[in-house]
């Protein structure tokens, strides 16, 4: 996903944030958010594509960060 892609689902969320709390005020902004972002990923338009993790070398991270 493009960072362009990003853009237009986070404004879609906020919007549809706005909307929700114009119809049923008195909850948190969290709560409007993340309900619109249940609504939005349901409709599939802008899904996430999976990545595949990569393991982790762990010796690496060690000699790094445990000076």
């Amino acid at each position: 996903m493009t960072k362009a892609e990003l853009k237009a689902r986070g404004r879609a969320v906020m919007s549809l944030a706005k909307e929700l709390r114009k119809k049923n005020p008195g909850k948190m902004w969290k709560q409007y958010v993340s309900e619109a972002g249940k609504m939005i990923k349901g409709t599939g338009q802008f899904e996430l594509p999976l990545k595949e993790k990569k393991p982790v070398n762990k010796i690496s991270l060690t000699k790094k960060y445990c000076k």
